[in-house]
């Protein structure tokens, strides 16, 4: 399943040309791609999982459980937004898309580095703690087709357009692109990282690590 529709691209974007089959699998990239972008999707790679090897949608709505990191002020980030119901454990509160009252978890990889974090007004306060506590989460959240921002239903729809188009770098005179209400002009011919990213940046807000942190 995909965010967003074959009929919905086709009339978020004016494309009556390309085939149902390339359409569908440019809107399956496309989304994979805009998950990774904002770190709500990952391909797992636990080999005793019933999904191994496949890509885990962060963006889609249903029931996960979790390992989060819980943050010094108490509040963990699940991949998935909005949060719904929490299931496990039992008196986890939601907090604007945040959560609070897990409880630390012996974490295997302790003695690993994963960032430290800084206090004080801009984070220029010094080192919190160079370590992170994990708790397990059960919950329900994401997104369906219906409740799907805006935003990220028009960046679905440009990636998958990019997808589709063949950006031709010998092309002479060629010094924009748009795709969507994106446009970019370059000093040579568009390609397409390049078209890629500037869609990307339009929905930066909803990067998992910057709404967390």
């Amino acid at each position: 399943m995909t965010l967003v529709t074959r009929d919905v691209y086709r009339t978020m974007s004016g494309d009556v040309t390309n085939l149902d089959a390339t359409v569908d699998a440019a809107l399956i990239t496309a989304q994979q791609l805009l998950e990774e972008s904002l770190q709500r999707g990952f391909v797992d790679n636990n080999p005793v999982s019933g999904t191994y090897q496949s890509w885990i949608s962060g963006l889609e709505f249903g029931t996960r459980t979790e390992i989060v990191m819980l943050h010094p002020d108490g509040r963990s980030y699940p991949m998935a937004i909005p949060i719904g119901v929490i299931t496990s454990p039992v008196g986890a509160v939601i907090r604007d898309n945040a959560v609070l009252g897990l409880w630390p978890q012996q974490n295997p990889l302790w003695d690993i580095l994963y960032e430290p974090y800084r206090y004080g007004p801009g984070g220029g306060g010094g080192d919190f703690d160079t370590t992170a506590p994990i708790a397990t989460i059960t919950y329900s959240g994401g997104y369906t087709p219906t409740t799907l921002p805006r935003k990220l239903r028009q960046a679905i729809v440009d990636l998958a357009k990019v997808e589709m188009t063949v950006f031709d770098p010998t092309l002479a005179g060629v010094s924009n692109a748009g795709v969507g209400d994106v446009r970019v002009t370059y000093a040579d011919a568009p390609d397409r990282a390049g078209v890629t990213a500037a869609v990307l940046h339009e929905v930066r807000g909803f990067i998992r690590r910057e709404i967390g942190h």
